[in-house]
């Protein structure tokens, strides 16, 4: 019997350090229980995540939130609006043989912008970007443009976005749609956001748009901010180009 008690000791003892060396250990190599990778700084977070091929995971071990590929099929509620001609966008596709010509520019002017720059998130790190265009067709949204611009990543061999004094910037040269953005936050009085694609991987709308309703424009964070503005007078609306200020 002595014996045997000495056996369940030493057998407890052994599984208590067993436990120690299998704890949660962000940084061990291994994925624990409230852990989404591990270690930090590798590629090991799933599809779809921020920054795809280039997503780092945090330094706590979790994965940036997520951002769907595709916009959600009705405009994001709680958006942040632009003022009355505040925002302005240009669509141009003006030869379908020359894809290079396809053109988005999506502007808030300067002052228009009222989030900080803490509303920005972190796209050097962790914030995904995504540009929706919906298009109402019978009284209904229809989403017709899905462009992103994921966090972090590296485009034509340097880092696709930038950290300025005022906000970020992204650039990309061999763009997959999106090929800059600029954020500066309204604490320095001067608020604005510049979104522009360009190339044969912008998903331009076909054009015209309906003449249904109300065009709204987002731009979503994997944040869950988002600014948006709306158009519904004021449009040129033709074939290969669609160009209007906000309401």
């Amino acid at each position: 019997m002595p014996g045997l008690l000495v056996v369940l000791l030493v057998g407890l003892a052994q599984s208590g350090l067993q436990t120690m060396a299998f704890a949660a250990s962000c940084g061990d190599g291994i994925v624990d229980a409230g852990e989404d990778c591990d270690p930090p700084g590798v590629v090991a977070c799933p599809a779809g995540s921020p920054a795809g091929a280039y997503l780092a995971c945090n330094s706590d071990c979790t994965c940036p939130a997520t951002m769907a590929p595709t916009c959600p099929p009705s405009p994001q509620a709680g958006c942040l609006r632009a003022p009355t001609h505040g925002a302005l966008i240009i669509l141009n596709e003006r030869s379908k043989t020359l894809p290079l010509r396809k053109r988005l520019v999506w502007t808030w002017r300067k002052g228009t912008v009222t989030s900080d720059v803490a509303s920005f998130g972190d796209p050097v790190g962790a914030t995904s970007y995504q540009l929706c265009l919906y298009d109402e067709v019978g009284g209904q949204p229809e989403v017709k443009m899905t462009a992103n611009a994921p966090a972090g990543g590296v485009c034509a061999g340097v880092p696709c976005w930038k950290r300025t004094a005022t906000g970020f910037k992204y650039r990309d040269k061999a763009p997959d749609g999106l090929s800059q953005l600029l954020l500066i936050g309204a604490d320095v009085a001067r608020g604005r956001i510049v979104v522009k694609g360009t190339g044969a991987n912008l998903p331009l709308p076909d054009l015209p748009l309906s003449d249904d309703g109300t065009v709204t424009v987002q731009l979503r964070t994997s944040d869950g901010v988002c600014w948006e503005a709306l158009y519904s007078a004021r449009a040129r609306n033709q074939e290969g180009q669609f160009k209007a200020p906000s309401d």
